[in-house]
């Protein structure tokens, strides 16, 4: 597969996707409905903005949502897992080109959400400056200062305020490929020998940190999951944990949390690829 990574190009689609067709788990749909294949998934996922914006919603404790703290890793993963994990924040190119150049509110407790994923809620000066004094003007990151910190209904009041500031698909990916060793690094944290994991079902696991955040309290039901992918990567048994992945799924049960059962879907999906 080519890909121009250099140039912020994502790879062909029918390329990427071919490596990674297969049957839906039947615990994405009620049983009896047609089981979509993981193209009909994906593009249902990219193409409804709804589902990626209510993903957005629901956070867990401790995510801070496209802000880069603490430790930076130097372990790369596989292209098709930083594709897929930017189609699932933005839905790729095209529809951030269209929807996303400039900072939106996701609704719920999130902040003002820039970029791929860069939600100014878990900011601070010194934060925006690390990581974007390079991409934008100093009058842009002076305007963005006014909602640092906002959540919830402040930072809806806040979003007219930053209308100004549009970034371009180019210098969104570079901040959000900036800030991906980040969340490479607590999934190394989190879960043992992720050195003998491939590219790609490691950048699974990077995906679901990025989304969940690396808490592994053994006491919480909410990450009884996480915690199962942890004991079980120590015992190498690397090919069970696509089934933990499925099992989050029973968290989010409403209709505008869809997006995270199509996202642990694709997950799940990412990591057997990577088994083969």
């Amino acid at each position: 597969m080519t890909i121009l990574c250099c140039n912020y190009i994502l790879p062909n689609r029918r390329l990427f996707l071919a490596g990674l067709t297969a049957s839906v788990a039947a615990s994405v749909f009620p049983a009896g409905a047609q089981q979509p294949n993981f193209e009909s998934l994906l593009r249902e996922y990219t193409a409804n903005e709804r589902l990626l914006e209510n993903a957005w919603k629901y956070r867990e404790v401790g995510v801070t949502r496209g802000v880069g703290r603490g430790t930076r890793s130097s372990r790369k993963i596989s292209q098709s897992a930083i594709d897929l994990i930017v189609e699932l924040e933005v839905g790729g190119r095209s529809q951030y080109e269209r929807k996303y150049r400039k900072p939106i509110w996701p609704r719920g407790e999130s902040g003002v959400t820039m970029g791929i994923g860069y939600d100014l809620r878990f900011a601070n000066s010194s934060l925006l400056k690390r990581d974007w004094e390079n991409l934008l003007t100093q009058q842009e990151l002076d305007i963005l200062k006014q909602v640092l910190g906002k959540g919830g209904e402040a930072a809806r009041v806040a979003l007219p305020s930053v209308q100004t500031i549009s970034i371009p698909w180019p210098s969104a990916m570079t901040q959000f490929l900036n800030f991906l060793p980040y969340p490479t690094a607590d999934a190394e944290s989190i879960f043992p020998n992720s050195n003998e994991l491939s590219d790609e079902s490691f950048g699974a696991l990077v995906s679901l940190v990025y989304n969940r955040g690396k808490a592994i309290p053994r006491n919480s039901p909410r990450r009884t999951e996480m915690v199962a992918i942890h004991d079980l990567m120590g015992e190498r048994k690397f090919g069970a944990i696509p089934e933990q992945i499925r099992k989050m799924k029973k968290l989010w049960t409403t209709p505008d949390s869809r997006g995270l059962v199509i996202r642990r879907e694709l997950e799940a999906l990412l990591f057997e690829l990577g088994l083969k």
